[in-house]
């Protein structure tokens, strides 16, 4: 019987053992190895180092770089998400995804190439502003978000006259002097400056 304990034993201590061995084994294998890209920085008067860094996405390009003083000169530095083959500094920028392409440090419309792209073009409206004894001025205003109303208050002294006047948020359609205000959701929707059970409408 002590013969057949020990064996007993002996087996369970080996099977601990191998499946401690199975799970170091599967954490070896998918940990992610790296692919490497050659960089090069340069300074003045010409002192150059030439390093291998990581390429994890596969890009061609590195999240690495060059230490003061130097340029990288091979071009294939600042890498800004080394997990996404699509962003990188060679990158285009897409202008309404909320993501900096390019990494140049500038998303979406911020960025200079998306000056003319037609998600960061606004329209125009044209607003009409009256003073008495009747003194009108009419002027081209933006509206970003298409929906007639102009993020843009009259001078004092002036009435706006046209009534597309006062949006509160030109990036979101639904919110505008126009809109009915909805008293559940955070949000001042006719943009009269009261929010949901604070606004008239709610009452």
């Amino acid at each position: 019987m002590k013969h057949t304990k020990k064996k007993n034993a002996l087996g369970l201590l080996f099977a601990v053992m191998f499946g401690i061995f199975l799970i170091a084994g599967a954490g070896i294998a998918h940990a992610q190895v790296c692919d490497t890209v050659s960089v090069t920085c340069t300074a003045n008067p010409g002192e150059v180092t030439v390093t291998e860094k990581d390429d994890c996405d596969e890009d061609t390009y590195a999240a690495y770089e060059c230490p003061d003083g130097y340029v990288c000169t091979s071009g294939n530095c600042g890498d800004c998400d080394d997990d996404a083959v699509a962003i990188n500094p060679g990158a285009t920028e897409v202008c309404n995804d909320g993501i900096d392409n390019d990494c140049d440090g500038d998303t979406d419309c911020d960025d200079a190439d998306c000056t003319a792209d037609p998600a960061c073009v606004c329209g125009t409206v044209s607003v009409t502003c009256t003073a008495n004894p009747g003194e009108v001025t009419v002027t081209e205003k933006d509206d970003c978000d298409e929906d007639t109303y102009a993020a843009y208050e009259c001078p004092d002294g002036y009435v706006c006259t046209s009534g597309n006047c006062g949006d509160c948020n030109d990036d979101a359609v639904a919110i505008n002097p126009g809109a009915t205000e909805v008293c559940n959701d955070g949000i001042d929707n006719d943009c009269d400056g009261d929010t949901d059970c604070d606004d008239a409408d709610c009452t």
